[in-house]
């Protein structure tokens, strides 16, 4: 947990305006790692108990990307094939009324 406090806390304003640029991945993977380790049942700390913590971490996490990984995220959101099956629906409804 320490990592992920250095590493929000070591961010400025400045570094955006100098044109810095950033790299988060160490910082996903601390949190994959984390998610991992308190996966199994002896571990002391449990996402299940502490549910704000898992929320805000998976918003740092997906904003971190928009930041690092833009190209990366516009190809993960912008896929569009999941909702193919709402234009065979309405194919069939509509074969139907003309009729």
């Amino acid at each position: 947990m320490s990592s992920f406090v250095n590493t929000m806390t070591s961010l400025s304003v400045k570094q955006v305006e100098d044109g810095e640029v950033f790299d988060f991945r160490g910082m996903r993977l601390d949190w994959f790692r984390l998610q991992a380790y308190t996966s199994v049942s002896k571990a002391s700390l449990s996402l299940a108990d502490h549910r704000e913590l898992g929320k805000m971490m998976n918003t740092i996490i997906f904003h971190t990307k928009m930041v690092d990984s833009l190209v990366e995220m516009l190809v993960e959101t912008s896929d569009l094939s999941i909702f193919w099956y709402v234009v065979i629906i309405f194919k069939s409804e509509f074969e139907i009324f003309s009729i």
